[in-house]
C-alpha cells in the first residue's frame, strides 16, 4: 500500500501568514481535521530609512517603505547599500540624493553587504550552495559576482575592510562552535586565519579608520558588550560598553565609537587613539509606538494545545509554562529532560542564520539554565 496525491489542489482558506525566506505557512491541522492558522500574508515588516542627527531629529530618506535591513553608507556618503527581504533576500544600492533604488543581486540569498574602502565594490555573503560564503561585485553593476572564499562548510559573513583594502574581517560560525572573527587577504588562500577566537562568541568586528584598532562584540561577561583591541597587536582588550552593547561603528574621523544599547545609540569618546574610561553619551532615536502585546490565558493555551497536532502539544505547553524560546525548544534533547526532578536543561539552541539552521550554545551565560516544569507539562513530554 502507498499513498498518492490525486486531483487538483483546492483552496481551503485565504490569508495565511507565510515566511518570505522559507515559504513556510504558519498553520497546523489536528487529527480531527481542525485547521489552526495565523492570519496574514507574506510576512514583511516594512521600514522607513531615516537619517538621525545628534539631537535625535530624524529626516526620512527619499525611498519607499520596504523590509530593509543593515543599511551602509558608501565611503563618500552618496550611496547606501541595503538588504531587502523578500522571496529571496537581495542587495540594493540607493542614490541618497534621489532616493532611486538599484537592485544588485537576483538569485539565491544575498546578505550583509559592506563597501570596500574605495567604494568600488560590495562584499557580501551568498547562499549559492550550502552555508553562506563570501563574494564581492563591482558597485556600478558591471560584471558579475566573484568568490572571495570558497564554501568552507561554515557560515561566513563580511564584517569590515581594513583602510588599506588588503584585509577583510568576517564572522564565521562553524558547526557546533561559537561565532569567531576571521580575516583574509583577497587572492591569498593561505592568509585565512582567526583574528579573534576564544570559547566565547566574538562578532561584528570593525576596523578603526586608521586600522590600528578593532571594535567587536563579545558575550564573555554573560551578555553582549563592546570591546576594543589593538590590531594586529600586541595589547589587551578594553571594554567600552557597560550595560550591554552591539553593532559598533567608528566615526569617520576616528574620534568616536558608536554602538547600540537596546533601542539607544551610544557614543564613546576616543582620545589619541585610546578609549578612556569616560561616560558614554546617548544619541536619542525617534520614538516608535509599539503595539500592545497580547498573551494567551491558561485556558486559551490548553485549547490551542488540544487543537494542534498531537505531536506538537508538548511544544505548546513547554513554551507557555517553561518560558522556552522556539530555538531553545528545537534544540532540546531527550537527555536534557529529567522527569524525576521535573526539570529541563537549556544547553543547546537552534538558530536560523538567514535560512541555514545552526546548533550551538545559548547566546549568553544566562541563557544556559535549568527550568522547573508543572507535572502536566512533564506528562505531555513523557508521552
Amino acid at each position: 500500500n502507498r499513498l498518492e496525491v490525486r486531483g487538483d489542489p483546492v483552496e481551503v482558506v485565504k490569508g495565511v501568514l507565510t515566511d518570505p525566506t522559507s515559504g513556510a505557512g504558519h498553520f497546523s491541522v489536528s487529527r480531527d481535521g481542525t485547521l489552526a492558522y495565523v492570519p496574514g500574508g507574506i510576512w514583511q515588516k516594512n521600514a522607513q530609512l531615516v537619517q538621525v542627527d545628534r539631537q535625535g531629529r530624524s529626516r526620512p530618506l527619499p525611498a519607499p517603505p520596504r523590509p530593509y535591513y543593515q543599511p551602509r553608507f558608501s565611503p563618500d556618503g552618496t550611496r547606501l547599500s541595503v538588504g531587502i527581504t523578500g522571496a529571496n533576500d537581495d542587495i540594493w544600492i540607493m542614490d541618497v540624493a534621489r532616493g532611486v533604488l538599484t537592485r544588485m543581486t537576483y538569485e539565491n540569498e544575498n546578505l550583509a553587504p559592506i563597501w570596500t574602502p574605495d567604494g568600488s565594490r560590495l562584499t557580501f555573503s551568498s547562499h549559492l550552495e550550502g552555508p553562506p560564503a563570501l563574494h564581492w561585485m563591482k558597485s556600478d553593476g558591471s560584471g558579475g559576482r566573484e568568490s572571495l572564499l570558497a564554501d568552507t562548510g561554515s557560515g561566513d559573513f563580511a564584517a569590515s575592510w581594513a583602510p588599506s583594502g588588503k584585509v577583510l574581517l568576517f564572522g564565521r560560525h562553524e558547526h557546533g562552535s561559537n561565532w569567531d572573527v576571521w580575516q583574509l587577504t583577497p587572492g591569498q588562500p593561505s592568509s585565512v586565519r582567526p583574528a579573534l577566537n576564544t570559547r566565547f562568541n566574538e562578532q561584528q568586528a570593525m576596523f578603526s579608520p586608521d586600522g590600528r584598532w578593532l571594535a567587536y562584540v563579545s558575550d564573555e561577561s554573560g551578555r553582549d558588550e563592546v570591546y576594543v583591541v589593538p590590531y594586529p597587536g600586541p595589547g589587551g582588550k578594553r571594554q567600552i560598553s557597560t550595560e550591554g552593547g552591539t553593532e559598533p561603528v567608528w566615526a569617520r574621523n576616528g574620534r568616536e565609537l558608536f554602538y547600540r544599547q537596546d533601542r539607544k545609540v551610544m557614543a564613546a569618546a576616543v582620545d589619541a587613539g585610546m578609549i578612556p574610561q569616560s561616560p558614554c553619551r546617548r544619541v536619542p532615536l525617534p520614538r516608535i509606538e509599539r503595539q500592545e502585546m497580547r498573551f494567551l490565558s491558561p485556558a486559551e493555551v490548553l485549547r490551542l494545545a488540544d487543537a494542534i497536532r498531537p505531536d506538537y502539544r508538548a511544544l505548546i505547553l513547554l513554551g507557555a509554562y517553561g518560558g522556552l524560546r522556539i530555538g531553545e525548544m528545537a534544540g532540546l534533547r531527550r537527555s536534557r529532560v529529567d522527569l524525576v526532578r521535573g526539570t529541563v536543561q537549556v544547553i543547546e539552541v537552534i538558530t536560523d542564520a538567514r535560512g541555514t539552521l545552526r546548533v550551538g550554545p545559548p547566546k549568553t551565560r544566562a541563557g544556559r539554565r535549568t527550568v522547573g516544569l508543572p507535572q502536566f507539562v512533564l506528562d505531555a513530554l513523557a508521552e
